[in-house]
């Protein structure tokens, strides 16, 4: 009986929109086909819920609002399942967009309005109130939802000539004829606003915002976020003229628009290295702009998607991969303390559209495409977040993505699978440790993958097939080069993958010269510990001596145990460290001792842990390697034992940053520019195939990150530009990797970067201060906030002069803070590390 009236309220939801079981959304399962309960759930919710009045487009409801991606879940849960009801939805819901546009709505509704350009025209105004209306690029994602609909009725021809249900008066139409009806309007838009008025032509057609009467980023180029939006609906208006074979011309001249400002959008990004070690892209919001932030990823996520799946632009399946780990390694990688991810792609966190979510915004779930292994971890996201039941855009994609991975694994799918991408340890690594996970970024259309691996590169042996994402090699030998390769299958066949080389590290170090740059405790830091030593008359037997380079001076203390710490005046990436025996009875040597690694002196990271240490003769030097990645400022020696005395002394403990040949680069400078940070350096004897990388960290940054790459060539001077530093100090080293795997690294320099549209606050000897480079006519307040979240400081200005320096009358202790300044027209966030 409870089956029986379970479907009962099913039907009535069917046949009776208004009637609602639950009226809420449903995800049953993450893996297998949407379920019929999940697709009911979602045809109650929309008729039930979403219900849009087609007079308002308050705050572009209609462009990027619940309205407009209203329209897109409908598209989305069509194709995934091909109900007939969902797409009468999205048509019911397109009509009403079309019906409110400015030009065809009435006066009394709030239609008709004189915008910007002094006319009335075919757009949909985000404030009805402001006089004159202004509309801008963002228009072509009204366009983009409609045609989308446009898109999924031409795809199935066994429709078109059906009546839509429901409909009366002008609107009794067929399904072809109202696909045709939004794709006339949506080009009557095109033709009569944004091509007059957002292409320039003279600068290969790129998306523009015109000058004056426009007071809207005039002559600017537009925010990438805007940019896709029109986009979208150019990609969609030509695949729908492609069915039709209707208009050959118009194909021509909406493709000669979008490959430029495709291409334009990825001249702009830069290659990074997350601190997973997977390819990510940087970018701007706009040209000129600030770093772009994570609510508007959501739209360039979804641009790219879109352009991608036509196969029509040139974009592959590896081009997406970095974007797709920017958003997981860069923006959920780095979660803040409030629950929220960052709110910048570069894993930094300020207010607004930058402030950061708490949940993964739906655009998004596209991205599982490019990174599979993400899909699971992205929808408990939204599960935990709570937003399944009413987040209709989030929840259908989701569903979408569900059902594409359940048709992919399908037996009798027609594609070959993807390669997979993004080979972790890295093509060409060196010092991999002996034990090493091998990793890699999922495909589509995978069932399994194959894992290839050995030392002779035309013999790889399989290792084994896997469904995951990882697999484990162990007992590796030192100073190997090794060669690996993933294949990915599926009942259609193999395809094979990329070969990736790495070489393990050396258990034998050559020991560059102590004087060299590469001893940490040799670059002016403080040592101390926690006991004194020996100090009486001449004889001097205390902690400093420990980094003298000298093993006939020794640290004693009538102690078992101890700690000695190092204070670097940088953080800087260890790689191994030496301990040496002094000259008395062997009883006192140090045998069991923990390596730790902080940049705040409060939090300790383990990097190395010994025991049974022996030290076989007097004044012996021995070795340890770290495996490190990250930079620590602070390093600390514990000696939890010794070997049997009641005291402990050892002559030295040094600590070395990098384990190379000699450097060969020389005049290494780096300076500040109107257009972010330039490097230049000069190199010699280089040998063929030697590639460059250039790192940078900042003070918010615990470990270098890789730039950019250059390749050497027979010339000896080579530039970068950074053109996304941080405010503040930028650290940069150059990196030389020679093909004998042998790495060289320059010394350190640091820049400091302002720009004149930014205010700074710095901290000197401990005291706050605020900074002003730019002319302001402006009112500043300031705030800062301990890591809880809890107000420090609140400080009011007006027109401070240029370049003074104010003290804020704080002085602030050694942790992590978060400051926000606000202005008339910005909001700047920042995190501020005091050490």
């Amino acid at each position: 009986m409870k089956n029986l009236f379970v479907k009962l309220c099913y039907l009535l939801c069917f046949l009776c929109p208004q009637f609602s079981l639950a009226q809420s959304l449903l995800v049953e399962n993450l893996s297998g086909p949407i379920t019929p309960n999940e697709i009911q759930a979602f045809k109650t919710y929309m008729n039930a819920k979403v219900n849009p009045d087609p007079n308002k487009n308050d705050g572009n409801i209609w462009v990027y609002g619940n309205n407009g991606k209203a329209i897109e879940a409908c598209g989305l849960m069509y194709e995934a399942t091909g109900d007939i009801d969902i797409l009468n939805r999205m048509i019911h819901y397109c009509d009403m967009a079309s019906a409110g546009r400015n030009d065809l709505k009435p006066e009394s509704e709030g239609g008709q309005k004189i915008v910007w350009t002094g006319n009335i025209e075919p757009v949909w105004p985000s404030d009805v109130t402001e006089v004159p209306a202004r509309a801008g690029v963002e228009q072509g994602q009204v366009l983009s939802h409609m045609v989308y609909c446009s898109l999924l009725i031409l795809q199935n021809p066994g429709i078109w000539n059906l009546s839509i249900p429901n409909q009366q008066g002008a609107l009794a139409q067929t399904y072809k004829q109202r696909a045709l009806k939004y794709i006339q309007e949506s080009n009557y838009v095109m033709d009569s606003w944004i091509l007059p008025r957002f292409i320039r032509t003279n600068d290969r057609n790129r998306y523009y915002f015109p000058g004056a009467p426009n007071t809207y980023k005039p002559n600017d180029p537009a925010p990438w976020n805007q940019a896709f939006m029109l986009t979208n609906a150019f990609v969609r208006l030509t695949q729908c003229h492609l069915i039709l074979n209707d208009d050959p011309s118009r194909i021509t001249l909406y493709d000669d628009i979008v490959k430029p400002n495709l291409e334009w959008f990825f001249s702009e990004t830069q290659p990074r290295k997350s601190k997973e070690g997977n390819n990510v892209k940087l970018f701007l919001y706009a040209i000129g702009g600030s770093v772009e932030d994570a609510n508007h990823l959501a739209y360039d996520v979804e641009g790219l998607y879109i352009a991608y799946k036509t196969d029509r632009y040139g974009i592959k399946f590896e081009d997406l991969v970095p974007f797709a780990n920017t958003y997981i390694d860069m923006v959920l990688g780095i979660p803040q303390p409030n629950g929220t991810y960052a709110g910048r792609i570069d894993g930094t966190v300020g207010s607004g559209n930058s402030g950061g979510d708490n949940y993964v915004r739906d655009e998004y779930f596209y991205l599982p495409t490019f990174r599979p292994d993400q899909f699971t971890r992205m929808a408990n996201i939204n599960i935990s977040a709570g937003r399944i039941a009413s987040y209709p855009q989030g929840t259908a994609r989701l569903l979408w993505q569900k059902q594409q991975r359940y048709l992919g694994s399908l037996p009798n799918q027609s594609n070959l699978p993807e390669q997979a991408y993004g080979l972790l340890p890295g093509d060409k690594s060196v010092a991999v440790s002996l034990n090493v996970d091998l990793k890699w970024t999922g495909s589509t259309n995978t069932k399994s993958y194959k894992v290839f691996f050995g030392s002779d590169k035309g013999n790889l042996q399989e290792q084994g097939e896997v469904t995951d994402y990882t697999f484990r090699i162990e007992n590796l030998d030192e100073l190997t080069t090794y060669f690996w390769r993933i294949d990915a299958i599926n009942e259609q066949g193999t395809i094979t993958g990329e070969i990736n080389e790495f070489k393990t590290l050396s258990l034998n170090i050559t020991v560059p010269d102590p004087n060299s740059s590469y001893r940490i405790t040799g670059n002016g830091g403080i040592i101390t510990a926690q006991y004194e030593g020996t100090v009486n008359g001449t004889k001097n037997e205390n902690y400093p001596n420990l980094i003298d380079l000298n093993t006939n001076t020794k640290y004693f203390i009538a102690q078992k145990k101890l700690w000695v710490q190092y204070q670097s005046p940088t953080p800087e990436i260890l790689s191994f460290y030496e301990i040496a025996s002094a000259n008395d009875t062997p009883t006192r040597d140090p045998k069991d001792w923990i390596l730790y690694g902080s940049n705040d002196g409060i939090t300790w990271n383990i990097l190395d842990q010994q025991t049974d240490q022996v030290f076989s003769e007097r004044f012996e030097k021995r070795y340890f390697v770290v495996d490190a990645t990250t930079a620590y400022k602070y390093y600390k020696l514990d000696i939890t034992a010794n070997s049997g005395a009641s005291q402990i002394q050892f002559s030295e403990w040094n600590l070395y940053r990098v384990n190379t040949t000699a450097i060969i680069m020389s005049s290494f400078k780096a300076y500040s520019t109107d257009y972010g940070i330039d490097l230049e350096w000069k190199a010699n004897n280089i040998k063929e195939n030697t590639l460059f990388q250039v790192l940078r960290r900042d003070n918010t940054d615990s470990s270098f990150q890789i730039l950019g790459e250059i390749k050497a060539t027979n010339v000896d001077y080579y530039t970068f530009r950074d053109r996304l530093p941080v405010i503040g100090v930028n650290y940069y080293l150059i990196r030389q990797m020679n093909p004998d795997n042998h790495i060289s690294d320059s010394d350190i320099v640091a820049v400091d970067y302002f720009t004149n549209s930014k205010l700074s606050l710095y901290v000197k000897e401990g005291m706050l201060y605020f900074i002003s480079n730019a002319l302001l006519v402006e009112n500043i307040s300031i705030s800062l906030f301990n890591i809880d979240g809890r107000k420090l400081l609140v400080k009011h200005f007006s027109h401070p002069t240029v370049g003074s320096e104010v003290p804020l009358e704080i002085t602030l202790k050694p942790g992590v803070y978060i400051s926000q300044i606000n202005t008339d027209s910005e909001v700047i966030s920042n995190k501020i590390i005091v050490h």
